[in-house]
């Protein structure tokens, strides 16, 4: 696990996904490539909770990346990856929700992957 997200699980207090409303950060990276990491503070279990904050967290992501101002800020990304910063491996509920997101949105441009 990354220091980071090793020092944010030791000292975060709230929900494992927090605003939701907004990314956590935008990289553009040298291949034209655009990552929107997702920032996961504890554990992705199979809980209700968790279950929702990540199904909302991923469509205001997808949301913000197809809005005007997105695109205005990044007018031609090659790509665009939802990332989830994960602090281990999420439950099965978990992956099974990113993967049927994957399979879903496919033509949509943006591809989610997750790693702890």
């Amino acid at each position: 696990m990354g220091i980071l997200r090793r020092i944010i699980s030791l000292f975060s207090n709230g929900p494992a996904i927090q605003n939701l409303e907004n990314f956590d950060m935008v990289v553009e990276l040298h291949d034209g490539g655009i990552i929107l990491p997702i920032v996961c503070s504890q554990h992705l279990d199979e809980s209700d909770e968790i279950f929702s904050l990540v199904s909302t967290k991923i469509s205001n992501y997808v949301t913000l990346a197809h809005s005007s101002e997105f695109k205005e800020n990044y007018p031609s990304p090659t790509y665009i990856q939802i990332e989830l910063e994960c602090i281990k491996t999420p439950d099965q509920r978990i992956i099974s929700e990113l993967d049927r997101f994957e399979n879903s949105n496919s033509g949509s441009g943006i591809k989610l992957t997750w790693r702890t």
